[in-house]
């Protein structure tokens, strides 16, 4: 995503990051992506452990009836939502 960010800026768009891990990580992980990817993160990440927000949005893939779901899963959020007058639509899972 930070590399296509100056796309989402030409369309006015804003990005917000979704994370698993907690916030002390994303500096870390940020400045490998930059290192990695030769992009930098330039927009906000929410740090969400506990997967509120996630579950909140339906934002985690689907799983099997037998997996079991924890605080801590070993998945990523995966899923682009656009906003748009107050209105919230999601527009793809990835």
């Amino acid at each position: 995503m930070a590399g296509l960010q100056p796309e989402f800026e030409k369309r006015n768009c804003k990005i917000i990051g979704l994370s698993v891990d907690p916030v002390t990580d994303h500096q870390r992980w940020s400045k490998d992506i930059e290192e990695t990817q030769g992009h930098a993160v330039r927009y906000p990440l929410i740090g969400d452990p506990e997967l509120k927000v996630a579950k909140l949005y339906d934002m985690l893939p689907p799983r099997p009836a037998t997996a079991r779901r924890d605080a801590r899963p070993r998945t990523t959020p995966r899923s682009a939502r656009s906003s748009w007058s107050g209105r919230t639509r999601r527009s793809r899972r990835c």
